[in-house]
């Protein structure tokens, strides 16, 4: 099991998109497939409106900006959501002291910040090309998957979302598993489209 502070994880993951990382829920869906993936412990994620959600994350993240690490600029859509937010998205760009603490890290654990790096290539290698919607949904489906601990049909993980307040369309259903299977992360075939 690799151990590592969520201030280094979220350095690692803004660092591997070239130090400039578009999105929250992003963020968000790669840190816990790393997670996973390293066998950190992820019961801080909870469910959320996007998918897992950790709340340490998100707490961390705003301290680290607090302290000069990240910069955070957003932007808003015009929209708003169900609960009257407006939409946003977010960016955040690593500062001159945060890779001053990426490379402390870098020389005082090595074999972690290389495990999340290439833990990072390995999901990049696998199909996470940015779109968060996509990884959105890898997470929703994994994460359903995962607590249910049984195979699943398409119309019961399309439920089981529904009953978390999240949309998964079965179509989505295909590319999200593929990225899984790639992952290591489920072993099963396709889940079938039809009750019998």
């Amino acid at each position: 099991m690799v151990q590592f502070t969520p201030e280094l994880l979220i350095l690692l993951i803004i660092d591997a998109a070239g130090g400039r990382l578009r999105g929250k829920t992003l963020l968000h869906k790669r840190g816990f497939f790393v997670c996973l993936g390293l066998e950190y412990d992820t019961t801080g994620y909870n469910a959320h409106y996007y998918g897992p959600y950790s709340p340490t994350i998100d707490a961390t993240l705003g301290r680290m900006k607090a302290l000069g690490f990240i910069d955070e600029r957003s932007e808003g859509f015009g929209r708003v959501d169900r609960v009257g937010f407006e939409w946003r998205r977010y960016e955040f760009t690593l500062t001159q002291d945060g890779r001053k603490i990426l490379s402390r890290y870098e020389q005082q654990l090595p074999e972690v910040v290389n495990a999340v790096r290439e833990y990072l290539q390995r999901m990049e290698r696998a199909g996470d090309d940015g779109d968060y919607v996509a990884l959105s949904i890898a997470a929703k489906i994994f994460y359903i998957l995962h607590s249910q601990q049984k195979p699943m049909t398409y119309s019961e993980i399309c439920n089981t979302a529904q009953k978390l307040g999240w949309d998964i369309a079965s179509e989505q259903i295909d590319q999200a598993a593929q990225f899984l299977k790639r992952m290591n992360l489920v072993k099963a075939n396709k889940p079938q489209k039809t009750e019998e």
